[in-house]
């Protein structure tokens, strides 16, 4: 089975770059299995780290435990400034094969 690939939830997410209000909105990452045209992800999302970055410094950081945003990472997200950086790290995940994956990390550049 091919590695799933990980993003934060919703349409407008296939840049770099992302706002405070449609990364709250999000609510969620999703993963994904690029196989036959599957409609749903056979596993789930295990945990990650939101890490957030202001002028080059990492600032702070949460665990998150499945793939709702938890209110520590709520609490991350929702402090977010222009120019800041948020990175998605350690993604892991289960599929219904058995095995552990974890995930690429996912870095969003704030735009307001």
């Amino acid at each position: 089975m091919p590695d799933p690939l990980v993003r934060v939830k919703g349409d407008n997410l296939n840049t770099y770059s992302i706002s405070v209000k449609d990364l709250l909105a999000s609510e969620r990452l999703e993963a994904t299995l690029e196989i036959n045209n599957l409609n749903y992800f056979p596993g789930r999302i295990n945990s990650y780290k939101v890490v957030k970055i202001r002028n080059g410094k990492e600032e702070e950081t949460a665990n998150n435990y499945g793939e709702l945003f938890q209110s520590t990472t709520q609490k991350i997200l929702g402090g977010l400034r222009k120019n800041d950086l948020v990175i998605f790290d350690n993604i892991n995940m289960s599929l219904i094969d058995g095995s552990t994956r974890t995930s690429p990390p996912i870095v969003y550049k704030i735009t307001d």
